[in-house]
C-alpha cells in the first residue's frame, strides 16, 4: 500500500480536517494506489480498516445474493467492486436530498456493506454540463453533496462512520467521454466503492 505520510504531514496537525480538505486528500490518495500507514494520530482511523478488506471472491458471492431489478452496474477489477447507481435513481435533477426511491434502492444494499468490513468509499459524479446554482455554484459542489447524502443514509442505517469516505470528483471521471444526452447520463451517478483484497 502507498505511504502517506507525505500528503498528512501538515494536515494531521489540523484536525479535525474540513470536508474541502478531507475530499482532497482522499482524491490524491486514490490516485496514487490507496490508503497507506501513517506515524500520526490519523494512523488509528485509517490503517484498521485497510487491514479487514474483504476478499474479492466473497464479495462476488454476496453480490450475486442481492435480489435487485433496479439498473444497477457492478464493476469488478482487482483491488475494488464498484456499484454504479444513476443519478436519476436517487436524486431529482439539480438536488442532493436523497428522494423516497432513492433511499430504497440504497437499502437494497445495505445489508451487504454492513456484512464487509474495510472503507468504503461513496463517490459523486456530474456530467460535464455546468451548474451555477445559489446552493451549488459548481458540479464540485453537487458531487459532494450527493456523496455526503448517500454516506449520512449509510450511516443512519448503521453502518459505522469510520468506514465510510464521501469523495466528489464533478466531472472529472466519466464513464463515457461523448457529448450526447445518454453519454452524460452514464457520468451522472454515484458509486459505491469496496475496496477487495485478492
Amino acid at each position: 500500500m502507498t505511504v502517506l505520510e507525505d500528503l498528512y504531514q501538515n494536515e494531521v496537525q489540523k484536525l479535525p480536517l474540513s470536508s474541502q480538505s478531507e475530499i482532497a486528500l482522499i482524491n490524491t490518495a486514490i490516485e496514487k494506489g490507496g490508503l497507506g500507514y501513517l506515524d500520526s494520530p490519523a494512523q488509528k482511523l485509517i490503517d484498521p480498516m485497510a487491514l479487514n478488506e474483504p476478499t474479492a471472491p466473497d464479495l462476488a458471492v454476496a453480490l450475486q445474493k442481492i435480489n435487485s431489478n433496479d439498473p444497477v452496474e457492478v464493476v469488478r477489477d482487482d483491488t475494488s467492486v464498484r456499484i454504479e447507481f444513476n443519478d436519476d435513481l436517487l436524486f431529482s435533477s439539480g438536488e442532493a436530498e436523497l428522494k423516497t426511491e432513492g433511499s430504497n434502492v440504497l437499502n437494497k444494499w445495505v445489508d451487504l456493506l454492513q456484512q464487509q468490513t474495510g472503507v468504503i468509499f461513496v463517490e459523486g459524479h456530474t456530467d460535464d454540463q455546468l451548474i451555477a446554482t445559489r446552493r451549488y455554484p459548481s458540479n464540485w459542489e453537487l458531487s459532494a453533496s450527493r456523496a455526503s447524502a448517500v454516506t449520512r443514509y449509510f450511516i443512519e442505517r448503521g453502518i459505522e462512520s469510520d468506514r465510510l469516505r464521501a469523495v466528489g470528483y464533478a466531472d472529472t471521471r466519466p464513464r463515457n467521454r461523448g457529448k450526447s444526452s445518454e453519454a452524460r447520463k452514464r457520468n451522472r451517478r454515484v458509486s459505491i466503492v469496496i475496496q477487495t483484497l485478492t
